[in-house]
This record gives structure tokens, C-alpha cells and sequence, in this order.
């Protein structure tokens, strides 16, 4: 793992991090995205929530009348700088990167991240799901306070898991006896 990161991040961040690792393979040892609003496959689709896929998102989001479709918390995707990244396939390596993909199964974003995660798994990458009993952004809520719970903690599981089976780095040199 020497010199890898892991990453995580929900919502905005889920989309930022699970496209991070895709385009970054070198510099993440495991990533675990959570309840992203869009997620880019393997394959350079885009799925968007309510929706569903798209096969050429450049065109799609570079369109601001697609815009009218999607949620409105989705409106600042449909720009052309977002247009040029959005459907990056992934850099070699990518697929040596362990994935844990949680979404709340109540979030509005449950069916994209569900494919999101079947189209890791049909391009060969190691991918773990987590689905807490939850809506999206419920933290606060106190019905649904132990579910959402569930987002850190299964995500330092995984973490210490990927990092148990990584590679253990060297002590640094202490100088010429061994000694400091």
C-alpha cells in the first residue's frame, strides 16, 4: 500500500472519489463511494439519478435541456467542463482497486448505485456493497440515526480489512548501527 490513499466520501463526495480512483489507480489503495447523485461505469456510462444511463454523457450534460429531467441538486452537472470528464473511461490499474459501494436502499440514488456496483463487478473489480436502511442525507434523523451509522463503520471494516492484506512497508532506516 506504500504511498496509496483511501478514499471515501458520500454523496458529491461519493461521485468525486469513486471518479478519483477510476482515473487515479496509482495513488489509491481502496475507495468506498457512497449514495453518489451520478456515478461513471467501466464502461464510460454515466448513470444519473431519475435518470438512469447514459451512453454518451459528454453530449448528454454539455445539452442544458437535459438539465429539466434530473433533480435540481443535479443542476450544476450540466456544464461542458463537467461534460469533458464525465465519462472518462478508467486508467489502466483501475480494476486492482477494492470497492465498497454503499447507498441507503430508501435513497432516491439506491437503483444507480446498485447498477454501478453490477457494472464493477461485470468489468472484473473487487466490489463490496453495503445498503443501510436509509434515505439519502438522514443522518440528523433520529429514526434512521443507527442505520446511517452504518456508513463510517462499514466503511473503517472495509478500510482495515484492505489494509490487513496489503503488503507490509519497511521500517524507515535508523542510521548505521541500527540504533537511534
Amino acid at each position: 500500500m506504500k504511498n496509496k490513499i483511501l478514499l471515501t466520501g458520500y454523496s458529491r463526495g461519493g461521485q468525486f472519489s469513486h471518479r478519483f480512483a477510476l482515473a487515479n489507480p496509482q495513488l489509491v489503495h481502496a475507495v468506498a463511494p457512497c449514495a453518489a447523485g451520478t456515478w461513471t461505469t467501466p464502461n464510460g456510462k454515466l448513470l444519473i439519478e431519475q435518470t438512469d444511463s447514459v451512453a454518451d454523457p459528454e453530449t448528454y450534460l454539455a445539452n442544458p435541456e437535459n438539465a429539466k429531467s434530473s433533480p435540481a441538486r443535479l443542476q450544476g452537472i450540466f456544464t461542458p467542463r463537467v461534460a469533458k470528464v464525465a465519462g472518462l473511461p478508467p486508467q489502466p490499474g483501475a480494476e486492482n482497486i477494492p470497492f465498497l459501494v454503499m447507498c441507503g436502499s430508501l435513497d432516491t440514488r439506491f437503483n444507480i448505485a446498485n447498477k454501478f456496483s453490477q457494472s464493477l463487478k461485470d468489468a472484473g473489480y473487487q466490489v463490496n456493497t453495503k445498503w443501510p436502511k436509509t434515505p439519502h442525507g438522514s443522518r440528523n434523523k433520529k429514526e434512521y440515526a443507527a442505520e446511517f451509522e452504518k456508513f463510517p463503520s462499514e466503511i473503517m471494516k472495509f478500510f482495515q480489512q484492505t489494509t490487513a492484506s496489503a503488503p507490509a512497508k519497511s521500517p524507515p532506516a535508523t542510521g548505521e548501527s541500527g540504533k537511534k
